[in-house]
């Protein structure tokens, strides 16, 4: 990473960064779910 370090993302990279973020929130709110359900079995 330090050799992007004061180098401009290209459009391509911000929309990666961006779909990682997305699939990082949506993971994050199906685990609450799973462990909201699951929580009840113990």
């Amino acid at each position: 990473m330090s050799n992007r370090k004061g180098r401009t993302l290209t459009y391509d990279e911000i929309n990666h960064v961006k779909r990682v973020a997305a699939c990082l929130k949506k993971t994050i709110e199906i685990q609450i779910r799973i462990d909201a359900l699951t929580n009840k079995w113990i």
